[in-house]
């Protein structure tokens, strides 16, 4: 049995395997092939709800991971949305993690939040929701 990871850069698609074996002194030489159709992977973007006071900084966290084995990935633009208003993007760091610093500009109460991976070429898109729940 022979493993065999397709590296991230390579993307989706269709690929031709080959394999040969030369033979020995009891056995003939033999070959065979068929086709690998590799996908893009699924992520998780996980979003953190916050609160924070009004005028004050705070950072939004959202943490992208790789499924099915959760590896952090890294180097990836997540998106940030407050009440249906973009705000920004940040990219994540070695271990998934994409801060974003917000100023509170919203009065006392609840507001919807979301952070957005839109995909590349080796994963799927994945977002997430909180609540930014915004004190005196």
């Amino acid at each position: 049995m022979l493993g065999y990871i397709v590296p991230e850069g390579l993307g989706p698609g269709r690929r031709a395997l080959l394999a040969e074996w030369a033979g020995d002194g009891g056995y003939r030489p033999c070959s065979g092939s068929a086709n690998l159709d590799v996908e893009k992977a699924p992520a998780y973007l996980w979003l953190a709800s916050r609160s924070a006071q009004v005028t004050k900084q705070t950072y939004l966290r959202a943490y992208l991971r790789r499924l099915p084995d959760y590896a952090w990935l890294p180097g990836r633009s997540v998106r940030y949305a407050m009440d249906g208003t973009d705000l920004g993007s940040s990219v994540t760091d070695s271990g998934g993690h994409a801060p974003y610093l917000y100023t509170v500009a919203l009065p006392v109460g609840s507001y919807p939040m979301t952070a957005a991976f839109d995909g590349d070429s080796a994963y799927l898109p994945s977002g997430n929701t909180g609540v930014l729940t915004v004190v005196p």
